[in-house]
């Protein structure tokens, strides 16, 4: 092929796609990705979550034990059979 034919083909692409790309300019970000800040967005939001959960996990725990407090204090009793009359300790009257 001659140097007019590769051109004649070659022109209208590249005026195409520089057109394309000015278009699409418009709409989209053409900047390079800045894939470091993804990734210490998503560290951040891990460790977010993580430290959510941990105080979650500590809440349950908290009321667990405060439910199990009410109800011995309630019925006199453990919800475990720990209370008096139970097992072979002192004061339990089996032993």
């Amino acid at each position: 092929m001659s140097y007019k034919a590769v051109l004649k083909r070659l022109l209208p692409f590249a005026a195409t796609f520089c057109v394309a790309v000015f278009i699409t300019s418009f709409f989209v970000d053409l900047h390079r990705p800045r894939f470091g800040e993804w990734r210490m967005r998503r560290y951040n939001e891990c460790q977010r979550l993580r430290f959510e959960n941990e105080q979650l996990r500590n809440e349950n725990l908290r009321l667990r034990n405060e439910m199990e407090n009410r109800r011995t204090d309630e019925s006199g009793e453990s919800v475990y059979g720990s209370g008096p009359g139970y097992g072979y300790g002192y004061g339990s009257g089996n032993g």
